[in-house]
């Protein structure tokens, strides 16, 4: 492996990190509406089902057609609550930004 390969495959799984955490919020959010607790259906400790009702929470604040899956997950939950999210998740996907602690603390005060 060389490492384009390497920086190739680390992308990939990023992505599919991401796409994993949009589609645990989303099924958690079925589950909800038919009336399904994660806890009961998952042999799960708290934590695991903390992480899928943040992951709820996104997934409920960006519909589909909002996402940009040119940005990260983490960057549309930084984002969730800003009055200007849209605009900002553009900006980040223009300039290629991922959330991290500076714009996290610039978008929340």
């Amino acid at each position: 492996m060389d490492y384009s390969e390497y920086a190739s495959e680390l992308e990939l799984l990023l992505k599919q990190r991401d796409a994993t955490k949009w589609q645990l919020g989303d099924l958690f959010l079925v589950g909800d509406g038919l009336g399904f607790e994660a806890s009961q259906a998952l042999p799960a400790s708290e934590s695991v089902v903390h992480m899928l009702r943040i992951y709820a929470e996104c997934s409920s604040l960006w519909g589909l057609e909002e996402r940009n899956y040119d940005v990260g997950w983490d960057m549309h939950y930084c984002l969730r609550t800003h009055p200007e999210r849209a605009d900002w998740l553009l900006f980040c996907a223009e300039k290629g930004l991922q959330c991290n602690r500076v714009l996290k603390d610039l978008l929340t005060t």
